[in-house]
C-alpha cells in the first residue's frame, strides 16, 4: 500500500560499489535467495500482505543470466495457504525446502508432493528471524536435520534414497 517500503531482490556488483540492480520485484516481501551450485538458477521465497511467512509463501526459481539478471521465473511450490521455508540446493542440484502443506513443516524436494521423511514433526521454525535452518547436506545422498516431535528436539540423518531417518 501507499507508505509501504518497496522490497526486492538486488544484485550487488562487488567490483562497482553502488545501490545494486533489482533482480526480482513485484511482491510485498522476499527472503532466502539461494544460488544453485552451478550458478545457473536462483531460488527465492516471496509473500504478500496480509500473509506473514508462516501463513503463506511461494517458492520461485528463475534462470540466472551472465549479467546477473533472472529470466523465466516460475513458482515451484507454495501459495496463500502454504508456508514454505529454508530452500536449499542439494549437491546434485535438486532444490529442497520445508513446507507445512500437511499441517506439519516437513522436508520436500522440488517435483515431489511427498515429504522426504513424512512424520508428525516440525522441520521448520517460525520465520521471524531469517537465515535459520534445520537441515544441511552431508554428501549427495544424506541430509542431517533437527526437528521437533512430541515437544522434544531431535537430531537425525535422512537417507535421501530410502527416506529412512536415523
Amino acid at each position: 500500500g501507499q507508505g509501504e517500503a518497496t522490497n526486492t531482490l538486488v544484485r550487488v556488483d562487488l567490483n562497482n560499489p553502488g545501490p545494486g540492480t533489482i533482480v526480482v520485484s513485484g511482491n510485498d516481501f522476499y527472503s532466502s535467495p539461494r544460488l544453485s551450485l552451478d550458478s545457473s538458477l536462483l531460488a527465492w521465497l516471496t509473500w504478500n500482505h496480509p500473509n506473514m511467512p508462516w501463513d503463506g509463501t511461494e517458492l520461485w526459481v528463475g534462470e540466472l543470466n551472465g549479467d546477473g539478471s533472472v529470466s523465466n521465473p516460475h513458482r515451484v511450490a507454495g501459495g496463500a495457504d502454504e508456508s514454505i521455508c529454508q530452500p536449499e540446493w542439494s549437491p546434485d542440484g535438486t532444490l529442497h525446502f520445508v513446507s507445512d502443506r500437511t499441517g506439519w513443516w516437513n522436508l520436500y524436494r522440488r517435483g515431489s508432493d511427498q515429504s522426504i521423511a513424512p512424520m508428525d514433526a516440525e522441520f521448520g521454525v517460525a520465520q521471524w528471524v531469517f537465515g535459520m535452518s534445520t537441515y544441511t547436506f552431508a554428501g549427495p545422498r544424506r541430509l542431517v536435520c533437527a526437528y521437533s516431535a512430541n515437544g522434544l528436539g531431535q537430531l537425525a540423518v535422512i537417507d535421501l534414497d530410502s527416506g529412512k531417518l536415523s
